[in-house]
Parts: C-alpha cells; sequence; structure tokens
C-alpha cells in the first residue's frame, strides 16, 4: 500500500505544499502540488516517539495537514481528493505496468486539478495561426 503525504519545505507565509509518495523502498517521489499555505495553519502528523514529536518544531519536511478552520476547508478539500486521485491512478498504473516517476506525478497532479500545459510548439502554432489570420486585414508598406 502506498503512503501519500503532504510536507512543506519553507516556513514561509506563503509556503509551497509537496505531496511526497512512497511504496516500499521502490517508489519515492515528491513534487509540488501548486498550492500554498501559511506555514502557521499547518498541523503536523502526530507520532508514537515522543522526542521525535519534540524535535517536529521545525515544520519543514514533515508530514501534516492544514489546520481546521474555515479559511482552510476548501484546502484540505483540494489535498485529500488529490490523495484519493493519486492512489487511484497509482493503482491503476502499477496494473498496468506504466513507468512511476516524477514526471507521471507531475502529470497526475496536472490532471486533477484540469491545468492545461502549454508546450512551445502550441505557443509557436498559435502565434503562426493568428497570423494567418489577421493576414487580410495586417497593414504593410503598401498600405
Amino acid at each position: 500500500m502506498a503512503t501519500i503525504v503532504f510536507v512543506l519545505q519553507s516556513t514561509s507565509e506563503n509556503s509551497q505544499i509537496y505531496v511526497r509518495v512512497s511504496e516500499g523502498n521502490e517508489i519515492k517521489l515528491k513534487r509540488k502540488t501548486g498550492l500554498t499555505i501559511n506555514s502557521q495553519n499547518w498541523n503536523l502528523i502526530k507520532t508514537k516517539n515522543k522526542e521525535l514529536e519534540e524535535k517536529q518544531e521545525n515544520k519543514i519536511n514533515k508530514a501534516g495537514f492544514p489546520n481546521n478552520n474555515s479559511d482552510n476547508k476548501v484546502l484540505k478539500k483540494h489535498l485529500d481528493y488529490l490523495k484519493s486521485f493519486i492512489r487511484s491512478e497509482l493503482l491503476n498504473a502499477t496494473t498496468k505496468g506504466d513507468l512511476i516517476d516524477n514526471n507521471w506525478l507531475s502529470n497526475i497532479i496536472d490532471k486533477c486539478f484540469n491545468r492545461v500545459k502549454i508546450t512551445d510548439l502550441d505557443m509557436f502554432t498559435n502565434y503562426i495561426q493568428t497570423i494567418i489570420d489577421d493576414a487580410p486585414t495586417r497593414k504593410n508598406k503598401t498600405g
């Protein structure tokens, strides 16, 4: 069973939330989710080891989740949805025998939030199409 946790890598007001996916010794992935939070609104997951818990005052690279307040309800829902989406896609990918790496995880995060990636080729093609569409009304040296 894969372990999926969310971590912060900074203690600033606008900290990026990362997702960390691990399964045994084979799969260890970490990518940005594109979501941010104030690190003061981040709760660490409680551990059974008291000494380790005391060392977790620094919230960097520690598993956690947003505080349960009205401002973070939507963010918590997004993270819960992302977690279940990654789990489902991971199951599908391992069943099919797909390569699971950081690029795969980035694509799954983008797919989950319906983000569209624009490639350089898309930008160039759109630019050429704009020139073609504007050609009849474009001014040239003869007017």
